[in-house]
């Protein structure tokens, strides 16, 4: 991918604090790291967990 399109995916990880790295998008990782980020994440209380404002119809 380009180089901009990686660095929209990590801008995009970080800020829904998704472990993420650099190295994952140039090498990948090893079906044993993807497990644990995973786990990781499930892990997390909801309320980290970062939604985007519900659109509201037009008054």
């Amino acid at each position: 991918m380009p180089p901009r399109a990686n660095r929209a995916l990590l801008a995009y990880a970080a800020a829904r604090e998704i472990p993420l790295s650099a190295d994952h998008l140039i090498w990948g990782a090893p079906e044993v790291e993807i497990d644990r980020l995973v786990e990781a994440m499930r892990a997390a209380p909801a309320a980290q967990l970062h939604c985007g404002p519900a659109q509201v119809a037009a008054e």
